[in-house]
């Protein structure tokens, strides 16, 4: 007795269930039968077999065993798979320069919820919920980078208004009708702020490089050196430090402007703001640039810069390149 009621080796039968399969699709994973004794029949099976004076008895055969309570062959069940694949089927590719998101049936099954009523629906805010992960894995505008200035040090940036910025409402839209439509693409997010590289290094190899411990400017264009040149950047002891230790994005480009300001009208040959009022020009009335000539003599904020330095650099920056500034 004690042995054929021993539950050790035992093992519970199996309801067949909807699950996962080899295709990525749905389909119904059979039962499985198991090994839990029904543990009363099979006493009385083998006492009915020792009194008939068998020497086997079949605890199969007798129906000793637990039986699952669902099979492969419920029609719920199989209604229940082929619904939900009703709503599987696209195949969306996202690019992010070199690396790549799928949204395949497997995550689009992560996206799919059941209401009151027991219908299956792709989840709009679950696909939110997804596209805000792109985002954050993804985004880098005004965040933090790491990156390797001209003299070889390594200077950790935070900040400014460069980098990629995800639309996450419209790209999440998108996404939600191409996955109802069974669309097989690739496609790029939408973006409300873009960058010069979508790779890790997001400020690629055309930037403007700014110093201001050193008072020196670079700048690459392609990854070739086409100026380096001494400046002068904001006072920092009258409040008028240039902002630093962030990228921003080139605003524009004028020749012939006039910076106007508190207590000041400036005309200059060449004008390219990065930072609303903060940019980089010429200063024809200044003889001198670099050392520590900011500390007493700085600007308002902007980048000095000599005429014929701004002026390469003018000729080779366009809108939206980065302008890194560190201390």
């Amino acid at each position: 007795t004690t042995e054929i009621a021993d539950t050790n080796h035992q093992m519970p039968p199996c309801d067949a269930y909807v699950g996962d399969a080899p295709d990525g699709s749905y389909m119904v994973i059979p039962e499985v039968p198991g090994s839990t004794l029904k543990t009363g029949m099979a006493l009385e099976a083998v006492q009915e077999a020792l009194r008939s004076r068998r020497e086997f008895v079949s605890l199969e055969v007798e129906g000793c065993f637990e039986n699952p309570k669902v099979s492969a062959s419920d029609p719920t069940l199989q209604e229940e798979a082929a619904r939900l694949n009703t709503l599987l089927g696209a195949n969306i590719t996202y690019t992010f320069g070199d690396r790549t998101e799928v949204v395949d049936s497997s995550v689009i099954k992560t996206f799919i919820s059941e209401d009151y009523d027991g219908n299956y629906y792709v989840d709009d805010s679950k696909i939110a919920d997804y596209v805000a992960g792109l985002a954050e894995e993804y985004d880098t505008y005004g965040g933090y980078r790491t990156f390797t200035t001209s003299t070889g040090e390594t200077v950790e940036l935070y900040g400014g208004d460069y980098g990629w910025e995800m639309d996450q409402d419209s790209t999440a839209a998108i996404l939600s009708r191409a996955i109802t439509k069974k669309v097989t693409a690739t496609y790029e997010p939408e973006y409300y702020h873009t960058a010069m590289s979508r790779g890790i290094n997001d400020i690629g190899d055309s930037y403007v490089e700014v110093c201001i411990s050193s008072q020196t400017m670079w700048c690459y264009e392609n990854g070739e050196l086409l100026v380096e040149t001494p400046v002068v950047t904001g006072n920092p002891n009258l409040g008028r430090e240039t902002p630093s230790n962030g990228v921003w994005s080139i605003d524009g480009k004028m020749e012939k402007a006039t910076l106007v300001g508190e207590n000041y009208r400036q005309p200059v040959d060449y004008w390219i703001p990065f930072n609303g009022g903060v940019g980089i020009h010429d200063l024809q009335s200044r003889g001198y640039y670099g050392g520590d000539i900011y500390q007493y003599a700085g600007s308002h904020g902007c980048v000095n810069t000599p005429l014929e330095a701004v002026r390469i650099i003018y000729d080779a920056v366009s809108y939206g390149e980065p302008v890194i500034v560190y201390d």
